[in-house]
Protein backbone atom coordinates (compact mmCIF):
# COMPACT_ATOMS: atom_id res chain seq x y z
CA UNK A 1 0.00 0.00 0.00
CA UNK A 2 1.06 3.50 -0.92
CA UNK A 3 2.59 5.85 1.78
CA UNK A 4 3.41 9.34 2.45
CA UNK A 5 6.94 8.52 3.62
CA UNK A 6 8.01 6.12 0.47
CA UNK A 7 6.28 9.06 -1.74
CA UNK A 8 8.59 11.33 -0.36
CA UNK A 9 11.40 9.20 -0.34
CA UNK A 10 11.13 8.64 -4.25
CA UNK A 11 10.02 12.38 -4.47
CA UNK A 12 13.26 13.39 -3.23
CA UNK A 13 15.44 10.46 -4.98
CA UNK A 14 14.54 12.37 -8.28
CA UNK A 15 15.10 15.83 -7.43
CA UNK A 16 11.53 16.85 -7.54
CA UNK A 17 11.09 20.36 -5.71
CA UNK A 18 14.07 21.37 -7.47
CA UNK A 19 11.40 21.30 -10.69
CA UNK A 20 8.33 21.66 -9.07
CA UNK A 21 9.87 24.40 -6.84
CA UNK A 22 7.77 24.84 -3.21
CA UNK A 23 3.80 25.70 -4.64
CA UNK A 24 4.57 22.19 -6.77
CA UNK A 25 5.58 20.30 -3.63
CA UNK A 26 2.79 21.67 -1.03
CA UNK A 27 0.19 21.00 -3.80
CA UNK A 28 1.04 17.73 -4.20
CA UNK A 29 1.12 17.61 -0.65
CA UNK A 30 -2.13 18.87 -0.49
CA UNK A 31 -3.72 15.70 -3.05
CA UNK A 32 -1.57 13.49 -1.33
CA UNK A 33 -3.47 14.38 1.78
CA UNK A 34 -6.59 13.77 0.22
CA UNK A 35 -5.64 10.80 -0.94
CA UNK A 36 -4.36 8.85 1.88
CA UNK A 37 -7.99 10.05 3.26
CA UNK A 38 -9.51 8.29 0.83
CA UNK A 39 -7.12 4.98 1.62
CA UNK A 40 -4.87 5.82 -1.00
CA UNK A 41 -7.31 6.28 -3.46
CA UNK A 42 -5.35 7.52 -6.75
CA UNK A 43 -9.04 8.83 -8.81
CA UNK A 44 -11.33 11.33 -6.97
CA UNK A 45 -12.23 14.75 -7.31
CA UNK A 46 -11.06 17.93 -5.25
CA UNK A 47 -12.45 21.58 -5.63
CA UNK A 48 -10.53 24.16 -6.53
CA UNK A 49 -11.53 26.03 -3.08
CA UNK A 50 -11.10 22.85 -1.34
CA UNK A 51 -7.07 22.81 -2.88
CA UNK A 52 -6.17 26.90 -2.77
CA UNK A 53 -7.23 26.14 1.35
CA UNK A 54 -5.21 22.96 1.61
CA UNK A 55 -2.20 24.46 -0.86
CA UNK A 56 -2.08 27.61 1.09
CA UNK A 57 -2.56 29.50 -2.36
CA UNK A 58 -3.61 33.16 -2.78
CA UNK A 59 -5.19 32.89 -5.56
CA UNK A 60 -6.82 30.39 -8.18
CA UNK A 61 -4.54 31.87 -11.39
CA UNK A 62 -1.45 30.19 -9.20
CA UNK A 63 -3.02 27.15 -8.69
CA UNK A 64 -3.99 26.89 -12.28
CA UNK A 65 0.12 27.22 -13.16
CA UNK A 66 1.70 25.17 -10.68
CA UNK A 67 -1.70 22.53 -11.56
CA UNK A 68 -0.19 22.61 -15.15
CA UNK A 69 3.29 22.22 -14.43
CA UNK A 70 2.52 19.23 -12.61
CA UNK A 71 0.62 17.59 -14.58
CA UNK A 72 3.39 17.94 -17.56
CA UNK A 73 5.39 16.26 -15.16
CA UNK A 74 3.70 13.10 -14.81
CA UNK A 75 2.46 13.43 -11.15
CA UNK A 76 -1.16 13.23 -12.34
CA UNK A 77 -3.76 13.80 -14.67
CA UNK A 78 -6.35 16.43 -14.44
CA UNK A 79 -9.77 16.34 -16.34
CA UNK A 80 -11.65 19.03 -15.80
CA UNK A 81 -14.96 19.20 -15.34
CA UNK A 82 -17.69 19.84 -17.89
CA UNK A 83 -19.66 22.14 -15.39
CA UNK A 84 -17.74 24.95 -14.23
CA UNK A 85 -19.13 24.30 -10.91
CA UNK A 86 -18.35 20.49 -10.38
CA UNK A 87 -15.09 19.67 -9.14
CA UNK A 88 -12.40 18.33 -11.26
CA UNK A 89 -10.48 14.52 -11.59
CA UNK A 90 -7.31 14.14 -10.08
CA UNK A 91 -5.40 10.62 -11.13
CA UNK A 92 -2.46 10.56 -9.18
CA UNK A 93 0.77 8.53 -10.61
CA UNK A 94 2.39 6.96 -7.41
CA UNK A 95 5.37 5.17 -9.34
CA UNK A 96 7.34 8.53 -8.81
CA UNK A 97 10.67 6.95 -9.72
CA UNK A 98 9.47 6.34 -13.47
CA UNK A 99 9.01 10.26 -13.86
CA UNK A 100 12.81 10.97 -13.99
CA UNK A 101 12.40 10.51 -17.88
CA UNK A 102 10.68 13.65 -17.78
CA UNK A 103 13.42 15.29 -15.88
CA UNK A 104 15.85 14.84 -18.31
CA UNK A 105 16.46 18.33 -20.63
CA UNK A 106 15.51 16.55 -23.77
CA UNK A 107 12.10 15.59 -22.68
CA UNK A 108 11.36 19.19 -21.58
CA UNK A 109 12.03 22.09 -23.61
CA UNK A 110 11.07 25.07 -21.92
CA UNK A 111 8.55 24.22 -19.42
CA UNK A 112 8.27 27.75 -18.09
CA UNK A 113 7.60 28.70 -21.68
CA UNK A 114 4.62 26.41 -22.30
CA UNK A 115 3.14 26.23 -19.03
CA UNK A 116 3.09 30.38 -19.54
CA UNK A 117 1.08 29.59 -22.82
CA UNK A 118 -1.23 27.32 -21.89
CA UNK A 119 -1.91 29.09 -18.41
CA UNK A 120 -2.64 31.93 -20.39
CA UNK A 121 -5.23 29.98 -22.47
CA UNK A 122 -6.35 28.83 -19.51
CA UNK A 123 -6.39 31.64 -17.24
CA UNK A 124 -8.70 33.52 -19.38
CA UNK A 125 -10.74 30.39 -19.92
CA UNK A 126 -11.22 29.00 -16.58
CA UNK A 127 -10.30 31.82 -14.33
CA UNK A 128 -13.07 34.14 -16.20
CA UNK A 129 -15.32 31.34 -16.05
CA UNK A 130 -14.96 29.29 -13.20
CA UNK A 131 -13.78 32.05 -10.94
CA UNK A 132 -16.56 34.04 -11.97
CA UNK A 133 -18.71 31.80 -11.47
CA UNK A 134 -17.59 30.47 -7.82
CA UNK A 135 -16.93 33.86 -6.82
CA UNK A 136 -20.19 35.38 -7.64
CA UNK A 137 -22.11 32.52 -6.01
CA UNK A 138 -19.78 33.12 -2.57
CA UNK A 139 -21.20 36.74 -2.46
CA UNK A 140 -24.30 35.93 -3.33
CA UNK A 141 -24.39 33.88 -0.37
CA UNK A 142 -22.65 35.76 1.80
CA UNK A 143 -24.62 39.09 0.95
CA UNK A 144 -27.78 36.89 1.59
CA UNK A 145 -26.11 35.64 4.84
CA UNK A 146 -25.53 38.93 6.17
CA UNK A 147 -28.97 40.99 5.02
CA UNK A 148 -30.56 37.85 7.30
CA UNK A 149 -28.18 38.08 10.04
CA UNK A 150 -29.03 41.98 9.95
CA UNK A 151 -32.73 41.37 10.36
CA UNK A 152 -31.46 38.56 13.16
CA UNK A 153 -29.80 41.20 15.40
CA UNK A 154 -32.27 43.99 14.98
CA UNK A 155 -35.32 42.21 16.08
CA UNK A 156 -33.04 40.00 18.43
CA UNK A 157 -32.03 43.71 19.93
CA UNK A 158 -35.33 45.16 19.74
CA UNK A 159 -36.61 42.25 21.91
CA UNK A 160 -34.16 42.33 24.42
CA UNK A 161 -34.27 46.04 24.72
CA UNK A 162 -37.94 46.08 24.73
CA UNK A 163 -38.34 42.64 26.74
CA UNK A 164 -40.69 41.45 23.29
CA UNK A 165 -40.60 38.07 21.64
CA UNK A 166 -40.86 38.95 18.03
CA UNK A 167 -39.60 36.72 14.87
CA UNK A 168 -37.19 37.22 12.83
CA UNK A 169 -39.52 35.62 9.95
CA UNK A 170 -42.58 37.70 11.08
CA UNK A 171 -40.54 41.05 10.16
CA UNK A 172 -37.75 40.15 7.73
CA UNK A 173 -39.73 41.79 5.06
CA UNK A 174 -40.96 45.16 6.98
CA UNK A 175 -37.01 45.27 7.46
CA UNK A 176 -36.39 44.77 4.02
CA UNK A 177 -38.68 47.61 3.11
CA UNK A 178 -37.77 50.19 5.77
CA UNK A 179 -33.67 49.45 5.29
CA UNK A 180 -34.47 51.03 2.13
CA UNK A 181 -34.39 54.48 3.29
CA UNK A 182 -32.89 54.20 7.01
CA UNK A 183 -30.26 52.68 8.77
CA UNK A 184 -30.25 49.92 11.84
CA UNK A 185 -28.89 52.95 14.34
CA UNK A 186 -31.58 55.13 12.97
CA UNK A 187 -34.33 52.43 13.20
CA UNK A 188 -32.98 51.76 17.20
CA UNK A 189 -33.41 55.22 17.25
CA UNK A 190 -36.84 55.83 16.24
CA UNK A 191 -37.71 52.42 18.25
CA UNK A 192 -36.18 54.38 21.81
CA UNK A 193 -37.83 57.50 21.33
CA UNK A 194 -40.98 55.83 20.74
CA UNK A 195 -40.59 53.80 23.56
CA UNK A 196 -39.50 56.29 26.11
CA UNK A 197 -42.87 57.81 25.13
CA UNK A 198 -45.06 57.71 28.33
CA UNK A 199 -48.65 57.57 26.19
CA UNK A 200 -46.99 55.33 23.89
CA UNK A 201 -46.60 52.68 26.21
CA UNK A 202 -49.69 52.82 27.87
CA UNK A 203 -50.15 55.70 30.10
CA UNK A 204 -52.63 57.11 28.79
CA UNK A 205 -57.01 56.46 29.39
CA UNK A 206 -57.44 53.52 27.34
CA UNK A 207 -53.90 51.92 28.88
CA UNK A 208 -53.35 50.64 25.20
CA UNK A 209 -50.10 50.18 24.12
CA UNK A 210 -48.96 51.59 20.89
CA UNK A 211 -45.59 51.68 21.08
CA UNK A 212 -45.17 47.88 18.71
CA UNK A 213 -42.58 46.73 16.48
CA UNK A 214 -45.50 46.53 13.74
CA UNK A 215 -46.15 49.77 14.41
CA UNK A 216 -42.83 51.45 13.69
CA UNK A 217 -42.03 49.38 10.82
CA UNK A 218 -45.34 49.97 9.04
CA UNK A 219 -44.20 53.12 6.86
CA UNK A 220 -41.56 55.72 6.35
CA UNK A 221 -43.88 58.15 8.02
CA UNK A 222 -44.10 56.44 11.40
CA UNK A 223 -40.53 56.21 11.61
CA UNK A 224 -39.36 59.89 10.14
CA UNK A 225 -41.77 60.69 13.20
CA UNK A 226 -39.82 58.82 16.05
CA UNK A 227 -36.30 59.94 14.93
CA UNK A 228 -36.92 63.44 15.64
CA UNK A 229 -40.03 63.08 18.33
CA UNK A 230 -39.19 63.28 21.84
CA UNK A 231 -41.48 61.63 24.95
CA UNK A 232 -43.93 64.01 26.89
CA UNK A 233 -43.20 64.85 30.14
CA UNK A 234 -46.95 64.64 31.34
CA UNK A 235 -48.85 62.18 29.18
CA UNK A 236 -51.62 63.98 28.88
CA UNK A 237 -49.70 67.01 27.25
CA UNK A 238 -51.21 67.54 23.66
CA UNK A 239 -53.07 64.39 23.66
CA UNK A 240 -54.97 65.69 20.37
CA UNK A 241 -51.66 65.11 18.95
CA UNK A 242 -51.26 61.41 19.68
CA UNK A 243 -54.90 60.65 19.36
CA UNK A 244 -54.32 58.84 15.66
CA UNK A 245 -51.25 57.53 16.42
CA UNK A 246 -52.26 54.21 16.15
CA UNK A 247 -53.94 54.66 12.81
CA UNK A 248 -51.25 56.11 10.67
Amino acid sequence: MTELYSLLKQFNAIGGIAQTGQPGFCLLMALWQKANELNWANRFTMTNAELLYKAGFNCEKTLIEVRNKLAQLGYFKYIRPKNRRQCGTYILEYDLLKLINNYLPEYLPDVSSDVSSEVSSDVSSEVSSEVSSEVNINKQNKTKQNKNNIYADFVNWYNSQFGTKHKVSVYREKLKTRLQNYTIEQLKTAAINMHSDPYMTGQNKTGRVYATLEYLLRNDKNVDKWLVQKSRADPEQQKSKYEDVYLT
